[in-house]
């Protein structure tokens, strides 16, 4: 969503953030069960029920002239499977903030959303979904541990 007046959205990317100082009083600092990916969601879910609010002001700009801490953004880009890690918290995440019921649901929304895009390709030649190979069985990683600590890419 791109907006030239400040918004409230649900959370922010924590590439280039701002937090007060007080809300670390409030809520901790970031859960460090998650590798990489999702905390700074958890993060921003924690604040809004603390009730700080996120907000973004396009006025900001920052550039990133390096960086990239994980091959994510690229591998979904070019269709090729995601970082184990990347599953893990998102089982994390889910479970901490809505319980197993709430991952199940995400997951079985995730597979509804996946047989709309199988459907429309069917239809459409040109289509083609942003989905690797294996991400169907891949977003179940941890379901049924999702509290389970995650493996270090290393330790793969």
């Amino acid at each position: 969503m791109v907006s030239d007046n400040v918004i409230y959205p649900e959370w922010t990317s924590f590439a280039c953030v701002l937090i007060r100082r007080q809300v670390f009083e409030d809520i901790g600092l970031l859960d460090e069960e998650f590798f990489m990916y999702f905390e700074d969601v958890d993060f921003c879910k924690r604040a809004r029920e603390a009730g700080w609010n996120i907000i973004h002001n396009p006025e900001a700009h920052v550039v990133h002239l390096r960086g990239g801490s994980s091959p994510v953004k690229s591998q979904a880009a070019k269709k090729k499977r995601l970082p184990r890690y990347f599953y893990e918290s998102r089982s994390r995440y889910y479970h901490k903030h809505f319980g197993r019921f709430g991952l199940f649901r995400a997951n079985i929304y995730w597979h509804l959303g996946w047989l709309v895009a199988m459907g429309r390709k069917l239809f459409s030649n040109s289509y083609q979904p942003n989905i690797c190979e294996k991400q169907w069985r891949d977003i179940w990683t941890n379901f049924c541990n999702p509290a389970a600590p995650y493996i270090h890419p290393d330790n793969y």
